[in-house]
């Protein structure tokens, strides 16, 4: 929930995504490959000045997740 949120404000990178949610960077990284294999978010890749990133964005299965699991709180 916490990883589709940041998400539905900006898109983002794992790196970013672990040290703002407080887990792994591995555990993040399962996160994020489970849910884009549940087509909740997508990836692309992005070029660096000294590396590529790899950047999440939500989709609008995901929005509809979200607000599903908003409604609930």
């Amino acid at each position: 929930m916490q990883v589709l949120r940041l998400l539905d404000e900006s898109p983002s990178h794992g790196y970013k995504m672990h040290k703002e949610v407080g887990v792994t960077t591995s555990t993040i990284y399962q996160h994020l490959d489970e849910l884009e294999e549940a087509g909740m978010v997508e990836s692309s890749l992005v070029e660096g000045d000294t590396r590529n990133r790899t950047e999440y964005r939500i989709t609008e299965k995901g929005h509809q997740l979200l607000e599903l699991l908003s409604e609930d709180e």
